[in-house]
């Protein structure tokens, strides 16, 4: 009897372990088997946060305003309406651990610090894959869940979030250049082969591209796109060294930047069109105004 009554708990168990498993390979892996991950937004980090606001402004951009935090950490937001945003961030003190990064950057020059991406995996789930490769730890606060590498590691640009970056109110992510979302963000080749061993455990492919800059890379993320671009050495000494924005109107975003007076370089391909501020303009990283961001699996 007892034997029988431990055979029914392990077959019910059994079957909890298959749907949630069913459940996990339904709702949070892509058709082809990836983690779903979405770019979230994008960290730039600056010493001086009120010329950064008036640069962005005169890009066409509407700013949200932040909050000084107690640990210094002052911040700006540039929200989108379809759930992305890039941040505009300073420390002026080392008050603690993330202070004291932000603050260490700055003191390097202004540049992109951080890429935050959306996972559509429980934290826990995508963490174990990842813990078996790189030294990951997940931080939980009564607001979030991230999952951070470690403070010295090559690859401590990126975060994962599982909370997305939302804006309810229309007044913040209307811009007068058009733009609709934050589609794309550029790493340096000189983190490419961690950025290919972390993306292929996450089962995305790398794919070969002349686009943005010639013999470049890329992984197409379930929305939204990574770029390792093929720069110079010691062109911009980040990590993150390029964002793009899709718009709906790159005439609009013409007209902006010559009535500021601001230089930029077209390109095209076969994606689409496309706009590009050089690093010296916008904050030490290129930004990219296009009208058209294909995601190709």
């Amino acid at each position: 009897m007892k034997m029988k009554f431990l055979n029914c708990k392990i077959f019910f168990f059994s079957l909890i372990f298959l749907y949630n498993f069913t459940i996990l390979s339904q709702d949070h892996l892509s058709e082809s088997g990836q983690f779903k991950l979405s770019i979230d937004h994008v960290n730039i980090a600056v010493n001086d946060l009120l010329n950064a606001k008036i640069l962005f402004e005169k890009l066409g951009f509407t700013i949200k305003p932040g909050r000084i935090h107690q640990n210094s950490i002052d911040n700006l937001h540039i929200k989108f309406a379809k759930g992305t945003e890039i941040e505009l961030i300073t420390a002026k003190e080392p008050l603690d651990d993330l202070a004291s990064e932000y603050f260490n950057l700055i003191k390097n020059g202004n540049g992109g610090a951080f890429l935050t991406l959306r996972t559509g995996t429980p934290i826990p789930s995508i963490g174990r894959v990842l813990q078996k490769h790189f030294p990951i730890r997940i931080e939980t606060t009564s607001a979030f869940k991230n999952m951070v590498f470690n403070e010295n590691h090559s690859l401590r640009p990126i975060w994962f979030c599982e909370t997305a970056t939302t804006e309810a109110n229309p007044k913040f992510t209307t811009h007068k250049n058009t733009a609709g979302k934050l589609s794309a963000v550029w790493f340096s080749n000189q983190l490419e082969k961690e950025l290919v061993e972390l993306f292929t455990h996450l089962k995305y492919p790398i794919l070969s591209t002349e686009f943005p800059i010639e013999n470049s890379k890329k992984i197409c993320l379930d929305v939204g796109q990574i770029y390792i671009v093929n720069l110079p050495l010691n062109t911009i000494e980040r990590p993150i060294v390029g964002a793009t924005v899709e718009v709906d109107s790159l005439f609009i975003v013409k007209q902006i930047l010559k009535k500021e007076n601001i230089k930029f370089s077209e390109v095209s391909n076969n994606s689409g069109s496309g706009i590009i501020i050089s690093p010296e303009i916008t904050q030490n990283l290129f930004l990219e105004f296009s009208e058209k961001i294909e995601n190709v699996h």
